[in-house]
């Protein structure tokens, strides 16, 4: 995936590899690994809000409080209605509300 360019007729991977690789890395106990999928994921598609997430409670885990925050950030200014009631949002907001 990281050698082809998407398209611009076609969409994109519906959840990229990068991506999958970050959530697999989490569930396996591994943040620091998922938080360069996550960003490298972030490099190839800016603003995806399921890597900005990822990369975001990665970082958390990691206790890398100054990534969390830009993340979470970055999550609440790309989400469509970051009031809303989404728990990514909420968890977003509940964690900048602490630092």
């Amino acid at each position: 995936e990281d050698g082809t360019e998407k398209s611009a007729v076609t969409p994109g991977p519906i959840i990229p590899v990068r991506e999958q690789l970050g959530d697999m890395l989490i569930l396996m106990k591994q943040p620091r690994e998922a938080l360069a999928e996550y960003q490298r994921a972030i490099i190839k598609e800016p603003n995806r809000f399921r890597s900005l997430y990822g990369a975001a409670r990665a970082a958390e885990a990691i206790n890398d409080v100054s990534t969390a925050q830009k993340y979470y950030r970055q999550l609440l200014a790309s989400a469509n209605n970051p009031q809303g009631i989404h728990p990514e949002t909420q968890r977003a907001k509940q964690y900048l509300a602490r630092r």
